[in-house]
């Protein structure tokens, strides 16, 4: 079972998933002893995106059940791969120019293991 986590979720405004036919998902797990740091730290390079104008959906579960409590599974829905990975390119060329936020990935990044990263693609109803 997973849980959306409200404070590490970040929604464009008039966010509806059936707008969006493409996910970028990325699964990880983080040291047990270091998830509040780990939160605080994705919360802060979050608040770094918005700071720059940054403006996409991020949406951060937790296992709660059926995987260990350390796990996470982030969902970055866009339009189609395509677009994600322009996007992607346009935020990162913001953010490599951005001291603090690269710190607080490299902080961040130490403290997680990706353990599976994926396309999902909706096909619409015709």
């Amino acid at each position: 079972m997973w849980v959306q986590i409200g404070k590490l979720t970040v929604k464009e405004d008039n966010y509806k998933q059936e707008d969006y036919d493409f996910r970028k998902v990325n699964l990880y797990t983080v040291q047990y002893n270091k998830i509040d740091e780990f939160e605080s730290l994705l919360a802060k390079r979050l608040e770094a995106d918005k700071a720059m104008g940054l403006k996409y959906n991020h949406i951060v579960y937790k296992a709660m059940y059926g995987y260990p409590v350390n796990t996470y599974m982030v969902l970055i829905p866009d339009k189609s791969k395509i677009d994600y990975y322009m996007h992607q390119d346009e935020r990162n060329a913001k953010r490599k120019n951005n001291k603090d936020y690269t710190e607080i990935y490299k902080k961040e990044d130490k403290l997680r293991s990706i353990i599976r990263m994926d396309h999902l693609i909706r096909i619409p109803n015709q």
